[in-house]
C-alpha cells in the first residue's frame, strides 16, 4: 500500500525559496503561505517526506522542472554564508558589554532570510 504524501514537493521548494528571497517579509502573500512554519520546521518535514514518500515523490522533487536539489543546496549555502557573517560580525565587533547588539543583528539577520 502507497502512503498518501503530506504536500507535493513544490509546496516545500516554494517555502524555501521565500526564505531565499528578501523582499518576502514585506510580501503578505508570502507570509500568509508560510504562516507560522520556520525554516526549520519546513526543512525537518522535507527531510521526513524525502524518507517516507514513494520514490514517484522524491524523483518529481528532483526533477528539472522542481530542481529540488538545487533549491536545497541554495538555502542551505545561503544559511551557511549569514552564519559565518554573523559569527565574524560577533569576533570583530563584541565584548562581555555587546550583548543587546548581538541580539538585534542576530534579530535583523533572522528576518532577512
Amino acid at each position: 500500500e502507497r502512503v498518501q504524501a503530506k504536500d507535493p514537493p513544490g509546496l516545500y521548494l516554494k517555502k524555501l525559496r521565500t526564505y531565499l528571497d528578501p523582499k518576502a517579509s514585506r510580501s503578505a502573500k508570502k507570509r500568509k503561505m508560510l504562516a507560522d512554519s520556520t525554516s526549520t520546521q519546513v526543512l525537518r518535514d522535507l527531510e521526513i517526506s524525502l524518507r517516507t514518500n514513494h520514490i514517484e515523490w522524491v524523483r518529481e522533487f528532483l526533477d528539472d522542472d522542481h530542481r529540488g536539489l538545487n533549491c536545497l543546496i541554495d538555502y542551505l549555502g545561503f544559511r551557511l554564508m549569514m552564519m559565518r557573517a554573523e559569527h565574524r560580525w560577533t569576533v570583530n565587533n563584541c565584548n562581555s558589554d555587546d550583548t543587546i547588539s548581538i541580539t538585534i543583528f542576530w534579530t535583523c539577520s533572522i528576518h532577512d532570510v
